[in-house]
């Protein structure tokens, strides 16, 4: 039973199905012949009955309308025309799912406010998707109704089709009814609900007709339809222009031919800009010669023309049955056989079909060929120049080409090509040319002549100081473009620069055109453009040798530095109420150089200022506004920042780990004693070379704390009269100077001449720019050794201070350590003095001094501390045995006569005498004018002291007793005394009980 009922359920759904199916089609309207097609809708579905017997024809009349309106070319409602302009009524139509027979009619009125100017008797056709023809066509002038008759076809998809589609008429406004600057009502002659519809175009505003002529134009032409015939009338010169030795030609165009003689007449223009022909017309004998086919003529105005002319003929229609939608023609106005303008008309016919009415409109193309090229230059003898339209899709098709030569005045003319492809698609003309070698065609935009020029090329090349990517900040790729005075980059393309072409290219087949300057810039980076450079980058630019046409872009990573103002003085009165600071750069290392003018802090600026943004100044050519982070050998520069004269504080600073935030902190110092915690030291500069004018312009000076450097070197020069004051300096440290990078002509000598100031004098070297010789200057080394069995005891103090001594006078000193391993040579001295060194006393160990050659060698020995001994008290006296010691070391101590068995005691030698030295602390004040013996390095003999011969000049003879030097700190070697009086008694003692 369920089965059952299931099937008659099926059932029902099925035949339910059927009579609710329905669908749509569509259907176009096209000419019979080549004419475009108009494009129609229709509602589709499935027969639901078969097709009905032939019925009486009916009718229709406009009932099936359902929108009216005024269009422009493309399709788009307009509401205001002008008077001349072309104007396109277009009219929509559905069936309303009515029934319609083969023969049936719609008769569609055309409103009288647009013109008909002809009969269209050869009916369109209208065709659906399908391409099926579903009706036909028909305009009468008379009546001033379009007839759409349906056919078979249509008949047939009207059982189940809602047939839609839509007709348009190109026309224009009938001048004897409408005017110019009115509005004027459309009357279609429709139902009332088509009227009120907001798509219809109930009205119109007629605009002026824009002149045919402007006044700078010298060539116009325009026909008026007459039925089968077109009157034709050619404005020449209206400007009034001088026009030597002036021709006009005329081709009359497809499906005419002439039929009257060519009138020609002068004419004169008045105030108002009105042409009339004159009474006495001056050129009514001017020659005309047609053509063998009579489809062309020149008139020959015997000369030269100053003054507008008319000239005026009619041709007749030849295919008036089956009317084209626009007849053309076509002028050249000459002057010397070279064309000084051309006008193609095209005179519209009244026509159906849409987009169908421009398919015979038609142009010409004229063209100048120029060479703009160095006089004498030889150029070729022809050029094939191609015309090329571009199509609906975006391609570019060739049309036609022609070879020009100097014989054609280098002009061409394509003639009489189509304006619209057969969808009603406007064509783009441009031209082409065979380019011969060496040359570059510039195309002009706005006509069709084409320029050659020679060729030229620009080389861009980029350049990066950024240290060779160290921060990952450099884009993969440069965008750079090429501009010009005469606009001419346009037809260049952009080109990125990378790693992949060096980051240089070359632009090549430039025109090469007078006064026409060429640059280049970068307009973005990756793929992009951005019109800037790349962030982080600071952008110079120059020519190479001087070539404007060679450059090189360079980006150099930028930096900055900000510094802040910090005040340690408990909120002091007495703080200044600004202060000035001055940015410094130190290119790798080799001095601080002042960059920029000081800039001031206060609280306004909350005791900062950035340097390298533009945060703190508009002026963006102030140095300190964009800080190069490398130089151009890609070495680093590092910026600081210092403080001017600010009394009563002592200055710190601190700064961030990539040294672009410095902080300067300044703390109130003890008004009572303002240098107990630093000191100064100040370098000058001396040069002693006859005021040569090759002297460097600055030297770099390196302060040395303790014989290591400390800081940056700093610049003098005559902007700072040649001395550098350092402030703030620790007050426990011994500083000295040393010059870096001394000139190769000089010989650079330092002498500190105290504790806080050093001169260094530069002396030119006598043999211009050579090696001073050997004979005039020499080195001394000095070298400490220590003999305390690597420190065991831990008594060796960290450095030593050794004072070198120039003719017994302490003239300079060194800070010996670790960091220099021990040893230090002063050179440039002078062979005219003698020389020697001393050192501070160590405490616990004893000195000897060496000499070889040019070097001293001072050795310092410690014995170390037997195990469970300890280092003596040094508060102890130097002898704590209460023995005295015998004063003659040559006599043993006792009264009492040795023993002959006893073996001598040895002898001791005498303890020598100690040079005198200068007095701690006092700088010795050598004699002005010292008597210098003959041989200042050997002195006096003594008898007490060796005669030796002393290999080295350099180091005076030092006394010395048994070949042993004296030593600085030696204690009497009295305890030893003792021991051997115990020891000599113990062994008679031992004697004298063996024999008992």
């Amino acid at each position: 039973m369920f089965k059952k009922g299931k099937n008659i359920f099926s059932l029902l759904i099925i035949i339910a199905s059927i009579f609710m199916t329905s669908s749509t089609n569509m259907v176009e309207a096209q000419d019979s012949g080549d004419s475009p097609e108009v494009s129609t809708v229709a509602d589709t579905g499935e027969n639901s009955e078969d097709t009905q017997a032939p019925e009486a024809t009916t009718n229709w009349g406009s009932q099936f309308i359902t929108k009216a309106q005024l269009q422009d070319a493309s399709g788009n409602p307009q509401t205001h025309f002008g008077l001349y302009d072309d104007i396109y009524a277009s009219w929509e139509f559905s069936t309303n799912n009515q029934k319609i027979h083969d023969g049936d009619t719609m008769e569609i009125p055309v409103p009288n406010q647009i013109t008909i100017k002809n009969n269209i008797l050869n009916s369109k056709t209208l065709k659906d998707k399908d391409g099926d023809a579903i009706a036909d066509i028909s305009l009468n002038k008379d009546t001033r109704f379009i007839t759409v008759t349906f056919n078979s076809n249509a008949a047939s998809k009207s059982q189940t089709l809602n047939i839609t589609g839509w007709i348009s008429l190109k026309t224009n406004w009938n001048t004897n009814i409408v005017s110019s600057d009115q509005n004027t009502p459309i009357d279609w002659g429709l139902d009332d609900s088509v009227m009120k519809s907001p798509d219809t175009t109930n009205s119109a505003t007629v605009d002026p007709p824009s002149t045919g002529q402007d006044n700078n134009s010298v060539l116009y032409k325009y026909g008026s339809f007459e039925n089968d015939k077109i009157n034709w009338t050619v404005e020449i010169n209206y400007p009034g222009q001088s026009i030597p030795n002036a021709k006009y030609q005329d081709f009359i165009g497809d499906n005419q031919k002439l039929i009257s003689d060519i009138t020609v007449n002068s004419a004169t223009r008045d105030t108002d800009g009105n042409v009339t022909n004159d009474k006495e017309n001056k050129y009514s004998d001017s020659k005309v010669t047609y053509s063998d086919d009579n489809k062309e003529f020149t008139v020959d105005f015997g000369g030269d023309i100053n003054q507008p002319i008319n000239i005026s003929y009619t041709t007749q229609i030849t295919n008036y049955d089956n009317l084209s939608d626009n007849y053309s023609n076509s002028g050249d106005l000459l002057s010397n056989d070279t064309i000084k303008q051309s006008v193609t008309v095209n005179d519209s016919t009244t026509s159906i079909g849409g987009g169908a009415s421009t398919s015979d409109i038609l142009t010409s193309i004229l063209g100048q060929k120029k060479w703009a090229v160095p006089e004498g230059t030889k150029i070729p003898d022809s050029i094939v120049v191609h015309l090329l339209r571009q199509v609906a899709d975006g391609k570019t098709q060739e049309v036609t080409k022609k070879t020009v030569t100097a014989k054609d005045d280098w002009q061409y003319v394509f003639r009489y090509q189509r304006q619209y492809d057969d969808n009603g698609n406007l064509y783009h003309y441009t031209v082409k040319e065979d380019t011969p070698a060496n040359y570059v065609p510039v195309y002009d935009p706005t006509t069709y002549n084409i320029t050659n020029y020679l060729a030229d090329t620009f080389k861009v090349t980029k350049i990066w100081h950024d240290g060779n990517n160290a921060q990952n900040t450099r884009p993969k790729s440069i965008m750079v473009h090429l501009f010009d005075d005469k606009d001419q980059a346009k037809n260049t393309d952009s080109f990125n620069l990378s790693d992949e072409n060096n980051w240089t290219h070359t632009f090549t087949n430039l025109p090469q055109i007078a006064g026409n300057n060429w640059y280049v810039s970068e307009i973005g980076y990756d793929g992009q453009q951005t019109n800037t450079i790349p962030k982080g980058y600071i952008k110079t630019q120059y020519a190479n040798d001087g070539n404007p046409q060679d450059q090189t872009i360079v980006n150099t990573l930028a930096t900055s530095l900000n510094v802040t103002k910090k005040w340690d003085d408990n909120d002091s009165p007495s703080r200044p109420k600004s202060i000035q600071i001055q940015l410094y750069a130190n290119d790798d290392n080799q001095g601080e150089t002042a960059v920029g003018n000081p800039v001031t802090l206060n609280a306004d600026n909350n005791w900062s200022y950035s340097f390298g943004t533009n945060a703190n100044s508009d002026d963006e050519k102030d140095p300190t506004n964009q800080l190069p982070k490398y130089d151009e050998n890609d070495k680093e520069i590092t910026y600081s920042a210092k403080e001017i004269d600010v009394s009563g504080y002592n200055a710190s600073t601190d700064f961030n780990d990539d040294k672009t935030q410095e902080t300067i902190t300044n703390k109130k110092t003890d008004p009572n004693n303002p240098s107990v915690e630093t000191k100064t030291f100040t370098v000058n500069k001396k040069w002693s070379d006859n005021n040569n004018p090759a002297r460097p312009k600055s030297a770099q000076i390196q302060l040395l704390a303790n014989g290591e450097k400390q800081g940056d070197p700093v610049t003098v020069n005559a902007n700072n009269d040649w001395t550098y004051t350092w402030n703030d300096l620790d007050r426990n440290t011994t500083y000295s100077v040393e010059e870096i990078n001394v000139d190769d002509n000089y010989v650079s000598n330092v002498d500190t001449t105290s504790d806080n100031e050093a001169t260094i004098t530069n002396t030119l070297k006598p043999n211009s720019g050579g090696e001073t010789p050997s004979s005039n200057k020499k080195t001394l080394t000095v070298e400490k050794i220590w003999n305390d069995n690597n420190n065991q005891d831990k008594i060796r103090p960290s450095a030593i201070t050794v004072h070198l001594l120039t003719n017994k006078q302490k003239t300079a000193d060194v800070v010996l350590n670790a960091a220099n391993n021990w040893t230090y040579t002063w050179n440039n001295l002078s062979d005219k003095n003698s020389y020697d060194v001393t050192e501070d006393n160590i405490s616990g160990y004893t000195a000897t001094k060496t000499m070889t050659n040019n070097k001293i060698t001072l050795t310092n020995t410690h014995e170390p501390n037997q195990p469970g001994t300890k280092d003596p008290d040094p508060s102890t006296p130097d002898n704590p045995d209460p023995t005295p010691t015998n004063p003659d070391p040559e006599t043993p101590s006792g009264e009492k006569d040795p023993d002959p068995d006893v073996p001598d005691t040895p002898d001791v030698p005498d303890t020598p005498k100690v040079p005198d030295t200068p007095e701690v602390g006092k700088t010795p004040n050598p004699d002005p004018d010292p008597v210098i013996p003959d041989n200042p390095f050997t002195p006096d003999p003594d008898p007490d002291t060796s005669t030796d011969f002393n290999p080295d000049p350099m180091v005076p003879n030092v006394p010395y007793s048994n070949s042993q030097l004296p030593q600085t700190g030696n204690k009497e070697l009295n305890w030893l005394y003792p021991l051997i009086g115990v020891m000599i008694l113990g062994l008679i003692t031992f004697r004298i009980k063996k024999r008992a």
